[in-house]
């Protein structure tokens, strides 16, 4: 887990705490857990990003779930659960959670598909995303809506 976190932003890692900008957030094992829920079908071969829609067959849990893709979704109630638990921003737990995802994208070389169109969502966490993939290297398809990793 303190490796995932080696690139996110104001979070370190200290005698087992997670501390973010300084101050003490969770232990380490209690961010394992919390991670480790929202992350699905890590063997995959592709991963999924895009946009959740609640009870919607169009969102990216959805359709990363029947192709089999890996994915990172938490339930919008244990997302807010886990803030108010946790006195976490949403920068906070992006940087706790999909960040350490995306490095895990990065590490195992996936290619990501892309659900939503990301013009439209440039300033959520889905264009964070692909900017994240595309400062790692990764080459952005619009036309397929994939993202390939380096030499791929």
């Amino acid at each position: 887990m303190t490796k995932l976190l080696s690139s996110s932003t104001g979070v370190t890692v200290k005698n087992g705490k997670v501390k973010i900008n300084g101050v003490d957030k969770m232990t380490v094992d209690e961010l394992a857990d919390i991670y480790n829920d929202t992350l699905h079908n890590m063997d995959a071969d592709q991963a999924t990003l895009g946009s959740y829609v609640p009870k919607d067959p169009a969102s990216y849990e959805q359709i990363a779930g029947k192709a089999g893709d890996a994915h990172f979704s938490l339930d919008p109630s244990k997302w807010a659960e886990t803030q108010k638990k946790y006195d976490l921003t949403n920068n906070e737990m992006y940087e706790l959670l999909n960040k350490p995802f995306l490095n895990e994208i990065i590490e195992k070389e996936l290619p990501v598909r892309f659900t939503h169109d990301l013009e439209a969502n440039a300033r959520t966490f889905l264009g964070r995303e692909l900017k994240y993939l595309t400062d790692n290297r990764y080459k952005f398809s619009p036309k397929s809506l994939f993202a390939y990793p380096p030499g791929k």
